[in-house]
């Protein structure tokens, strides 16, 4: 594929990108917990056919309230003030970048200063954690890595601003990526802000084409009349790269997100929780006490005010008395017998998101003392975790190796080891560790330098344990008699 070819069908490229990416605004408001706020009509629209809401809800999502067989409108409320968010999707998303991710990788390389160095600097570990939240949210994660004054710089990149275009001959491989987007400059003649299309297209030889054109006003598919710069920071391939999410998209280049198909569960769970808490604890609660001290009576045994009814509307005499005095059952416990099914609904997403209620910390079965106990308790989100870290290894070693060569003009070789972030006791280690040993796949002189002895170190401190277990448990050599000769 050539740049003339690429820069030809620039428009089309978008076209299409666009239709890529419609669904990522859906997915960006699970991400940040607004499932409701976003599905806002449809949940108007589902509570107004629940039992009875239907009479406090108007078309608009304003809310009223019942008084002398009459609706009065709720003074500035609308449903927006009484929706429940789904926090499940946030929490799913940093439960599964703590068991992948949580811990910064290890990276095998014998400078250590230099990845130090680069590390604080580009603050690694913080925009690692990024890639993986957008490639959880939007299904693919981007970034480019540049040469900034002789020093590499990182720059994530989202997936709304990067096409990814095909090979001419094999549709499942890359043949080149287009990053576009609006920019913002401040004229220094006039002093004020000027937006201007921008466009990078990365090829595979390492060479990437700058297009800018400070008239907002042109189209990305005037591209050919825009300036053109061309850069070349050396590495001989591409120096954007792309993290593909864990739902590959068959004979596509693009992955799907993480919430694909949760959409209809999550709104369905923002509208009964939603339902619950508006007609239950908003209107229409059965045992609501807004009354005055003439139908309240002191309980012997707490000392607290109760009302000696329920079911009404009582005005208290002074507003400090609310405080005294509490319903006489929970507004909502009715809930388990009326919406039992959520239960169902919740472990729908569970398998899909590959997370449970022990590793999103919200059962009792989750305080485990054992690590090993732990983990096996939270399988699932582990091999979730696993599938994270397996998309992210050969991305972010090239980030190593190009940085580095950017920096030292040296090629070099790294391994990438993860760790799942669970740390077991030492006990455990002790035992694992052991097992190894027993079944003949790590020998002691090999465990002993893993636990930070150098190899002479290691032969000495095996030569001393074999010396105290001869002292400790002494062994009696049989003594051969000679032939001929009997002992009386």
């Amino acid at each position: 594929m050539t740049l003339d070819e690429i820069v030809a069908n620039l428009e089309s490229y978008i076209s299409k990108h666009t239709r890529v990416i419609k669904a990522l605004k859906r997915y960006r408001a699970y991400a940040e917990n607004q499932v409701g706020i976003h599905h806002k009509d449809k949940i108007i629209r589902s509570l107004r056919l629940n039992d009875e809401l239907t009479h406090y809800i108007g078309d608009n999502g304003a809310l009223y309230l019942r008084q002398n067989n009459r609706l009065v409108p709720l003074e500035g409320l609308t449903i927006e003030d009484v929706i429940i968010e789904e926090t499940l999707p946030k929490s799913s998303l940093e439960t599964l970048k703590t068991y992948s991710i949580g811990e910064k990788p290890f990276i095998d390389f014998e400078d250590n200063d230099w990845i130090k160095d680069f590390e604080e600097r580009e603050e690694i570990h913080s925009k690692i954690k990024e890639l993986v939240d957008e490639m959880l949210t939007t299904g693919d994660s981007f970034y480019k890595i540049e040469n900034i004054g002789g020093c590499s710089q990182i720059t994530i990149l989202y997936k709304e601003e990067v096409i990814v275009v095909p090979d001419s001959f094999n549709s499942s491989r890359v043949g080149a990526y287009i990053y576009f987007t609006v920019k913002e400059t401040v004229d220094p003649l006039t002093v004020s802000k000027v937006n201007y299309n921008y466009v990078e297209i990365y090829m595979p030889d390492g060479k990437i084409y700058i297009y800018t054109n400070k008239d907002k006003k042109e189209e990305y598919s005037r591209v050919k009349t825009m300036k053109c710069e061309d850069v070349n920071i050396g590495l001989g391939e591409f120096s954007l790269h792309h993290i593909r999410g864990l739902s590959r998209v068959k004979n596509n280049l693009y992955s799907h997100s993480i919430f694909k198909g949760l959409g209809t569960s999550l709104t369905e769970l923002v509208v009964r929780k939603t339902s619950n808490a508006f007609l239950f604890n908003k209107v229409n609660n059965p045992t609501l006490l807004i009354g005055g001290s003439s139908y309240t009576a002191i309980n012997t045994e707490t000392g607290e005010k109760e009302a000696k009814i329920s079911g009404k509307a009582i005005p208290f005499d002074e507003p400090t008395e609310a405080t005294a005095t509490r319903y006489l059952e929970p507004p909502t416990s009715h809930t388990p017998s009326i919406y039992q099914h959520i239960e169902f609904i919740l472990d729908d997403v569970y398998k899909q998101l590959g997370v449970n209620e022990i590793s999103l910390g919200i059962s009792q079965d989750g305080n485990i003392a054992s690590g090993e106990a732990f983990k096996k308790a939270i399988t699932p989100t582990l091999n979730k975790c696993r599938d994270i870290v397996n998309c992210l290894r050969k991305p972010l070693t090239k980030m190593y190796e190009q940085a580095y060569y950017i920096e030292n003009k040296e090629k070099i070789s790294i391994t990438i080891k993860f760790k799942d972030g669970i740390s077991l006791s030492e006990k455990e280690n002790i035992e694992n560790k052991s097992s190894l040993i027993n079944n003949k796949i790590l020998s002691r002189t090999s465990i002993l330098i893993e636990m930070g002895f150098t190899e002479e170190e290691a032969k000495k401190e095996l030569k001393r344990i074999a010396d105290e277990d001869k002292l400790l448990n002494p062994v009696f050599e049989m003594i051969d008699i000679p032939s001929g000769r009997t002992d009386e």
